[in-house]
């Protein structure tokens, strides 16, 4: 009697563990980050003050994921992200009176990730995933000397292929909170840069690897359908 109460527990267990992550169930949630910085530097001397540089800058990404449990606790899916930056340095050099910087960029991202789920409310995870898509930058430049204002322009596009792990809580059956901790895998970008009329090219690629603390990398998800009803 006493093994069968505790084979009964042992598989009550495993089964509310991946109820979560079992085949049938689906996640929707994704990352979401905002961030306003302003930075200012002064010297004085005697009583006067002078502002030696200041700059502004700006972000938001936002990166709805989607994903299938195809079986237990491995989910393929698709995530969209989209970013933009935007600095602007004032009196960034003698001749300069303010330059600009904005970053806009999409990527298309498909994975498949497996979890690791000992309870009900905490595990790892570990995963592929392969992304692709376009971006653009673009520079400004206003002079203080009487020189035309000046626009530099790049068109550009990347492709990745990476590794990623982490951890999982899941506070309710339903809602989960990711948190991503190393990544390591192989990107390639090309740019182009158009500047008065001229352009040129550039390519890059090579292999790098993340180490990230537990509060870099953010997600929040839901999680419903087959074995999280």
């Amino acid at each position: 009697m006493k093994k069968l109460i505790i084979l009964s527990v042992a598989t009550l267990s495993s089964l509310m563990a991946t109820a979560q992550t079992g085949k049938g169930s689906m996640m929707l949630g994704g990352t979401f980050n905002i961030s306003s910085n302003n930075y200012k530097g002064t010297s004085t001397t005697g009583n006067v003050t002078v502002t030696d540089y200041e700059y502004k800058s700006s972000s938001f990404g936002l990166m709805p994921t989607f994903g299938y449990f195809v079986a237990d606790n491995l989910v393929v899916g698709l995530m969209v992200g989209v970013d933009n930056n935007k600095t602007v340095y004032k009196n960034p050099s003698p001749t300069v009176s303010e330059r600009t910087y904005k970053y806009n960029t999409t990527a298309f991202r498909i994975f498949a990730r497996k979890y690791f789920m000992p309870t009900t409310t905490f595990g790892l995870y570990a995963g592929l995933g392969v992304g692709m898509g376009p971006s653009k930058n673009e520079t400004e430049t206003v002079f203080n000397n009487g020189n035309a204002t000046t626009v530099v322009k790049r068109d550009g596009s990347s492709t990745n292929i990476g590794l990623e792990g982490g951890i999982a809580f899941f506070p309710t059956p339903k809602f989960g909170l990711h948190a991503g901790l190393a990544g390591l895998g192989w990107n390639s970008s090309t740019y182009t840069t158009n500047n008065g009329g001229t352009e040129s090219k550039e390519t890059s690629s090579g292999i790098n690897l993340n180490l990230n603390t537990i509060g870099f990398s953010f997600g929040m998800f839901y999680f419903f359908g087959g074995g999280a009803e």
